[in-house]
């Protein structure tokens, strides 16, 4: 069983006063339905799951009235071992963008108030086709598939190992050596494994990177697959060219996304409901080019400039092929895939504990950063050195008083020079 943090998050949910129905999102395959199982297993008397994707039929259930007696009777009728125990019972209503009627009745689970529903999708970018969202009657949730820390206890390593790394962080003394390399060669597996759950379950079965690598593949084809299947007819190709674009996209010098690597002679406008579909569906993040480096951010966004990143580094690494990985796990890779494999890293990371995304790149681009975060209402700049080198640019941002201190992620060991901490990229988890 992999310990994911969402569990704590569910058990917050069902101990709040006034709990709404739980809306679970996020990509294919993440882990959803397995974490809903076990967690109405551990806390529930009873448990009712419906799988609107293995099971069509089921969802003639939501035809009709949807009021709860009424719903609660189709169920016992299509389902004969239901037991609908009061306070005690959660119901799953699985792949819900399967069945737009049952996301409507979530409101009426939410007033009736005596069992806990929590629903889960996958592609929620899809049209609700004239059905009611039940706006302020659920709670919206997202979830990724395993940051490097989960992938971390997946390996074996204790949460005691972990604390230990942590206190070189807030210290700032020297990592061991032996223990720094160590702490890399996890995070070289991590970005060749990723933390698609399955993914990481076959390769603990198998000890076989390419047997992790084919089905890498199959997910990233089942993604093209559902956006075909879900998006609207008028977006389906942009958006599937808008993904299949994201590997090439990172390997140029400047980041930024650019349409003409999709399509010449396309603009923003062509492909914004694109990138907001494969957003909502949990496939990538844009990153965002601010005007200025202050706080808040969210206040000098530039809607049409910005990177994007694959939301799992393993799925980055299965594009760029098989014949990559091997140097990559070996320290020995070279070229634009290793700086673009070791930025989407960070932005995995930085993603996976909320961080919104921004960066920054003035006019003239004499100064890019690749990352900017927000701590106690400053700007704190990142930049991502695959090795050890100079940093003109966080440099030249360090210079001014708005900004305390900035962040050198690299493959090394830590350091302080001035403003400027230098720390290890496997340290981004604690940020």
């Amino acid at each position: 069983m992999l310990k994911r943090k969402i569990m704590d998050q569910l058990i917050k949910w069902k101990e709040s006063k006034e709990k709404k129905c739980l809306l679970l999102y996020g990509a294919r395959q993440v882990g959803k339905t397995y974490i809903v199982d076990q967690f109405a297993k551990d806390h529930y008397d009873s448990y009712i799951s419906i799988d609107f994707r293995k099971y069509p039929s089921l969802k003639s259930i939501f035809e009709g009235d949807l009021d709860v007696d009424t719903l609660i009777s189709k169920i016992s009728l299509f389902l004969p071992q239901s037991r609908f125990i009061p306070n005690n019972t959660l119901l799953l209503l699985d792949e819900i963008q399967d069945c737009p009627p049952a996301r409507t009745s979530l409101k009426y689970w939410a007033q009736d108030d005596r069992f806990d529903v929590i629903a889960t999708g996958s592609q929620l970018g899809v049209s609700m086709h004239g059905n009611a969202v039940p706006a302020g009657y659920e709670t919206k949730m997202m979830m990724h598939s395993l940051d490097f820390e989960e992938f971390l206890w997946a390996m074996g390593i204790p949460e005691s190992s972990i604390s230990m790394i942590y206190s070189y962080f807030i210290s700032g003394e020297k990592i061991p050596e032996e223990i720094n390399e160590k702490m890399f060669s996890y995070l070289r597996q991590y970005m060749v494994i990723g933390g698609m759950p399955d993914v990481i379950n076959q390769f603990l079965k198998t000890n076989n990177y390419a047997v992790a690598d084919e089905l890498q593949n199959q997910l990233n084809m089942e993604y093209r697959d559902d956006i075909a299947k879900y998006a609207d007819s008028s977006i389906r190709m942009k958006a599937i060219a808008c993904y299949d674009s994201i590997p090439q996209q990172l390997l140029k010098d400047n980041h930024k996304f650019q349409y003409k690597m999709v399509k010449k002679g396309t603009t923003s406008s062509y492909y914004e409901k694109s990138f907001e579909w494969l957003e909502k569906a949990g496939l990538l993040t844009r990153c965002y080019n601010v005007e200025i480096p202050e706080f808040p951010l969210s206040g000098y966004k530039k809607s049409d400039q910005f990177t994007v990143y694959l939301n799992d580094i393993g799925l980055l690494s299965a594009f760029y092929g098989f014949q990559n990985k091997a140097p990559l796990l070996q320290n020995t890779l070279v070229g634009n895939v290793k700086g673009a494999l070791y930025e989407n890293l960070i932005a995995d990371i930085l993603l996976k504990k909320n961080h919104p995304l921004y960066y920054y790149a003035n006019e003239k681009r004499t100064v890019q950063i690749e990352f900017l975060l927000e701590e106690n209402s400053h700007v704190v700049p990142m930049e991502v050195k695959a090795k050890n080198r100079a940093t003109p640019s966080l440099n030249k941002l360090l210079l001014s008083d708005h900004i305390p201190y900035g962040y050198k992620m690299i493959s090394g060991n830590t350091g302080f020079e001035g403003k400027k901490k230098t720390l290890p990229l496997y340290m981004a988890m604690f940020l």
